[in-house]
């Protein structure tokens, strides 16, 4: 098992949280084992975006954290390799990191897919490949990617930039609706629409009214 920074440790006890009392000693390293991971990719996202901001000036890293944080809330018990993606979804395009780089620093190869999806090939159309990307590409790679998008569309976020709402009409509300209908469609298929609903009315929710009361 890995030796964890100090800081790991809420994690990991949040993670102990959830498992039933009479869960094995295998079972609770297991779970060690998964938080390590995501805390291993929240420490290379933060080396490898050290220094860039947002376009609001922000830290970019603040864009990262509240993208994981969304996904937990939203989905309550994601899998370590969404978070370890949450964290790094944005590795290949913003910085010098490659798949290989990350397979190298310990990313999990599933992290890595989800991450290798949700990074727009040079010269695609964004709305292009969105609609591609809500076909195939892994349901997990949709909930980072909504994730993402749910930040990127964030009220009090855009109102902190001077084309804020022009962006979103353009770019964040036309793909949010792309990447919604493929997931439901995928994620749905076959089972009663009150599960679909549910889902929907949460992923209307604004960011900043999220807790991490996730439900489905």
């Amino acid at each position: 098992m890995d030796t964890l920074p100090d800081r790991a440790w809420e994690v990991i006890d949040a993670v102990h949280a959830r498992l039933p009392r009479d869960a094995t000693d295998e079972e609770r390293d297991m779970s060690v084992a998964g938080a390590g991971a995501v805390t291993r990719a929240r420490s290379l996202a933060e080396q490898l975006h050290a220094g860039q901001v947002d376009k609001a000036g922000a830290p970019y890293v603040g864009h990262l954290e509240r993208v994981a944080g969304l996904l937990a809330a939203w989905w309550p018990e994601p899998a370590e390799a969404e978070l370890e993606a949450a964290w790094l979804h944005d590795a290949l395009e913003d910085t010098g990191a490659t798949a290989e780089s990350l397979l190298a620093a310990g990313v999990s190869p599933a992290a890595v897919e989800m991450v290798c999806a949700v990074t727009r090939p040079a010269g695609t159309a964004y709305l292009a490949w969105i609609g591609d990307l809500a076909r195939t590409a892994p349901l997990g790679a949709l909930r980072v990617k909504l994730a993402d998008n749910a930040d990127n569309s964030d009220p009090a976020r855009v109102a902190r930039l001077p084309d804020g709402a022009r962006r979103v009409a353009e770019r964040y509300a036309p793909a949010r609706a792309l990447l919604l209908e493929g997931y439901m469609r995928r994620r749905f298929e076959g089972q009663p629409g009150g599960a679909m609903e549910r889902m929907r009315v949460m992923l209307d929710t604004p960011p900043s009214e999220v807790s991490n009361s996730g439900r489905t």
